[in-house]
């Protein structure tokens, strides 16, 4: 998580005021991640690398929303708390995820403050994000709410696009029936490749809830799959060589390739907008 240092009115003094602003957002493009990702190489100082950027991304979702807040709530840092977060390459669709942004020393009287309309603040970001992301259901909340989001483990669906084998005709009654079994047995999932330099290498029990094939076209599918919190997705699709046991691969026996991958849906409570 990333402290954003805003500088406008920076001439003003701070009155210390916090406000909390919980949200949902969805992300429209590709290749945009939640937070800001320092380079690897400088660590955030600037490099050949990174275009002396001190990012290996130009911009994240935190930064366009801190961006769209700044331009209407003159405040020092803001400090974004997601409900967990999707892949750099995934789309966040259906209902949105929820956030909540900590916005520190407020430059605005607290009279002021109580003004404030947050569909004004929705309206800015949106502006500010243009065809990248969009907030909704801004609601101001507590600090108490912080540890509820980020603790966060809901079940998701996802929407995914899949390549199975090579060209081939695939047969789609073997399909339907290594999708169901998927489905009726717990998923065992080591900790995979992609992910094991930064995550403890163990063995995690997933369930599979449902899973629907929308479309097929040669040896392309389309699919929409509900899986517990915490499911490695790609990987109940490729396996990883053997990480995650059973996967669609493994019962299929052939090769499969992860076009792309999208949440579909968050299954929380929606506790915080009640």
């Amino acid at each position: 998580m990333l402290a954003l240092q805003l500088n406008r009115h920076k001439a003003m003094n701070l009155s210390g005021t916090k406000i909390y602003i919980y949200g949902r957002y969805l992300k429209l493009t590709r290749g945009l991640p939640q937070t800001v990702w320092h380079c690897k190489r400088c660590r955030g100082r600037g490099c050949k690398k990174c275009n002396y950027t001190g990012k290996v991304y130009q911009e994240s979702v935190e930064e366009i929303i801190a961006r769209g807040v700044s331009n209407i709530i003159p405040a020092g840092k803001i400090y974004f708390h997601g409900a967990g977060r999707e892949d750099v390459d995934a789309l966040m669709l259906g209902n949105g995820r929820p956030f909540i942004l900590e916005i520190c020393d407020v430059r605005l009287p607290e009279e002021e403050i109580k003004k404030l309309s947050l569909k004004t603040v929705e309206e800015e970001i949106n502006k500010v994000g243009a065809d990248k992301i969009r907030v909704f259901n801004l609601k101001y909340t507590t600090k108490d709410n912080i540890p509820v989001i980020k603790k966060s483990s809901w079940n998701k669906k996802y929407r995914a696009v899949i390549v199975i084998g090579d060209e081939d005709k695939l047969n789609k009654q073997q399909l339907f029936r290594a999708v169901m079994s998927l489905t009726s047995t717990p998923i065992h999932q080591r900790t995979p490749t992609r992910v094991s330099h930064r995550r403890a290498d163990l063995v995690r029990l997933r369930r599979v809830y449902e899973i629907y094939i929308d479309k097929i076209e040669n040896n392309e599918v389309t699919l929409e799959v509900t899986t517990e919190a915490g499911t490695y997705v790609k990987e109940l699709f490729t396996g990883d060589n053997g990480r995650t046991i059973p996967s669609l691969s493994s019962l299929l026996d052939k090769k499969i390739e992860v076009k792309c991958l999208d949440v579909a849906k968050i299954f929380d409570d929606n506790t915080l907008e009640k």
